[in-house]
């Protein structure tokens, strides 16, 4: 319901429409379906928690470990290589530096 008025904008677009909405909805989906998960299995551990700790205890644990997943692990600094690793923006950046131009002709210099 909520993306709805972006999926019938979407689907206005000649040929490519119908799979760009499709997009849409399917992300909108996914991401309801992880966040609804998570929420609801907090909800069922607080309750545990009262009746039996050890298993609601637990359960806080999982949720914790999926909050986790969700929010930290990806890493937004991130970039895939042509190798298929992953590689920090930081890495990016000594890289770049290392095959510029200028350090190309520094290095095929003679030092004297």
């Amino acid at each position: 319901m909520l993306f709805s008025p972006v999926i019938a904008v979407l689907s206005w677009i000649p040929l490519v429409g119908s799979l760009l909405g499709f997009a849409v909805s399917a992300a909108a989906f996914i991401f309801a379906l992880v966040v609804g998960l998570v929420l609801s299995c907090l909800v069922i551990a607080i309750a545990w928690v009262f009746y039996r700790p050890l298993i609601g205890v637990s359960m806080l644990v999982l949720v914790a470990i999926g909050v986790y997943f969700i929010f930290v692990f990806p890493d937004g600094e991130a970039a895939v290589e042509d190798d298929g690793g992953v590689t920090t923006s930081d890495e990016i950046a000594t890289d770049s530096t290392e095959t510029s131009p200028q350090n190309a002709d520094e290095a095929s210099s003679p030092v004297a």
